[in-house]
């Protein structure tokens, strides 16, 4: 078996952009209004950034966890009466009493 992730869902329920100018302050309103126009766009990639930055630093940590317990599956498996299937799925231990030996 192998830890994963599924996709991140990131959703920012609110964005509030302030651009501060080192000119007048004329300008900086300016360019936060104009900000305020394309917020959605913003907040849009925002998301998708945050989102794919997570999905690619989680996989660097999955893989040094999955190296780290790759010895320990069949221990935590026995412990949690489950199996594995032929497709990586786990399944757990039913009622039905299990066992055998490996």
């Amino acid at each position: 078996p192998q830890l994963g992730m599924d996709p991140p869902l990131i959703k920012l329920h609110h964005l509030d952009l302030t651009v501060r100018s080192s000119g007048s302050a004329a300008m900086g309103w300016l360019a936060t209004k104009a900000a305020s126009l394309f917020s959605e766009t913003v907040k849009t990639r925002i998301e998708q950034a945050l989102a794919a930055s997570l999905q690619k630093n989680a996989a660097a940590l999955l893989s040094r966890l999955n190296s780290l317990g790759e010895a320990y599956w069949p221990a935590i498996l026995d412990a949690a009466a489950a199996s594995v299937g032929s497709d990586g799925a786990l399944a757990l231990g039913s009622s039905g009493g299990g066992g055998g030996g490996s």
